[in-house]
């Protein structure tokens, strides 16, 4: 037999309206609260007023942001984002500094630049 489609998991999605997050942002809360606060309100009226719902819940997606810019991090440092702009550039990390005096050696022994073939 070849591969087969299962389908399962049925689900409404329901999106609440941002229109007044902007007014509200003045108080002591996060827009992540404020907005999470109205997801919660939306999902207990669903509750309430429509029949035949098994559960209801409020899910978030979350994902790792530049704190300057707002980039998508891309980058295992939890410091430094491959420089996506001015200001995590000033948290790039120092490059190693050449060591002039560094003896090279082969198999244990001095050699010059030259005798490195």
């Amino acid at each position: 037999m070849g591969k087969n489609i299962k389908y399962e998991n049925y689900r409404v999605e329901v999106i609440p309206a941002e229109q007044h997050y902007i007014i509200r942002l003045g108080k002591t809360r996060t827009e992540h609260e404020i907005k999470l606060d109205d997801a919660q309100k939306v999902a207990e009226s669903i509750k309430r007023h429509v029949d035949d719902i098994e559960d209801v819940n409020v899910e978030v997606d979350a994902s790792y942001v530049c704190e300057h810019c707002g980039e998508p991090w891309t980058e295992d440092s939890d410091t430094f984002n491959e420089g996506c702009c001015d200001e995590d550039l000033k948290h790039a990390p120092e490059e190693p500094e050449e060591d002039e005096d560094r003896v090279i050696t082969r198999f244990g022994v001095p050699v010059d630049g030259d005798d490195m073939r």
